[in-house]
């Protein structure tokens, strides 16, 4: 509420000593004032152009409480997308932030509250979302606060208001993950047959997610080893896991 006033006076008249100024003072009630949230909707999204490998930030901030910050962004089909969002605290004191991913209509395909990024060792406020979406084309990420989360991405109503950590400053990184090419049976690459002669495969895993098929033939009976070998074997490097299958992937 705002307070206009405003002072009329009686017409002019001869001043004295005894002459006495009279006026009204009167109080308006003015319309109600809200914050409009420019990017709260599909409409009204921020276009991001096509997700690849080469990571994509934006610096945002969800203040008032009731902010939504919505992205748009296309993407192939198969592709596989991590959403990370980093603040300054990631704990008390900061912004807790909620991520919900919508697709053309406005249906909501996933979201996620408190997550890990690949290489983050602290679980806080931060969220991160993975997803592998089978359809190409655009979608939309809405970032808010962790109280606010059913909001319309159609029409932006819906906020809700209050709570600790709803306010504060944050950076939104969408990245795609490289195409996976020899993480099956079919892909594999191919060593032959195998001897007593050792045969060494030099390779590395890119994402957390990479898988390294290799194929080789034996002869009924055959002993074989297969040992893995990395820089570190511990707290820095590689934590490896192998599985062996047959022709059928069992």
């Amino acid at each position: 509420m705002e307070l206009k006033s405003s002072f009329r006076r009686r017409p002019k008249t001869r001043l004295t000593r005894r002459t006495l100024f009279q006026y009204a003072l009167q109080f308006e009630f003015l319309e109600n004032r809200f914050v409009m949230d420019a990017d709260d909707q599909i409409s009204e999204a921020l276009k991001l152009g096509a997700i690849s490998t080469a990571a994509n930030s934006v610096s945002a901030s969800v203040s008032p409480g009731t902010d939504v910050n919505m992205v748009a962004f296309s993407v192939t089909a198969g592709q596989v997308v991590d959403f990370d969002i980093d603040t300054p605290n990631n704990g008390p004191g900061g912004l807790g932030t909620y991520v919900r991913l919508f697709n053309p209509q406005g249906v909501q395909l996933a979201v996620n509250n408190d997550g890990m990024a690949p290489g983050e060792n602290t679980l806080g406020f931060d969220s991160f979302l993975r997803y592998t979406f089978e359809t190409g084309g655009t979608y939309y990420l809405g970032t808010s606060n962790y109280n606010n989360i059913q909001y319309s991405a159609i029409t932006g109503d819906g906020d809700t208001a209050g709570g600790l950590y709803t306010i504060g400053s944050y950076i939104l990184t969408i990245k795609a993950l490289p195409v996976d090419s020899n993480d099956s049976i079919a892909e594999a690459t191919s060593i032959g047959a195998v001897t007593a002669m050792p045969q060494t495969v030099d390779a590395s895993l890119v994402t957390d997610i990479d898988v390294n098929m290799v194929s080789f033939a034996v002869i009924a009976g055959q002993i074989a080893d297969f040992d893995i070998d990395t820089p570190n074997n511990g707290p820095g490097g590689l934590g490896a896991f192998i599985r062996l299958f047959n022709s059928q992937g069992t």
